[in-house]
């Protein structure tokens, strides 16, 4: 057998192989999202304290503004 048909029985079998762990990811995926969208709603514990920073949020925010403008 030349080493062609060789490479091309692995690749073949390499591609198979990929495609069943794709597969398989893509059923243990499904399962796992039916499971955890029952409990997520998506909204915040508590929205009001996002409306209030704190000063380390605030320097932060001056950091980035900083950095912004120099550039």
């Amino acid at each position: 057998m030349s080493s062609v048909g060789i490479a091309t029985i692995l690749l073949s079998i390499s591609s198979i192989v990929m495609f069943w762990l794709m597969f398989r990811q893509r059923i243990k995926n499904r399962r796992g999202s039916e499971i955890e969208d029952d409990d997520y709603t998506g909204l915040a514990k508590d929205p009001q304290s996002l409306a209030n920073p704190d000063e380390e949020a605030l320097a932060e925010l001056d950091n980035l503004l900083n950095s912004i403008i120099k550039n």
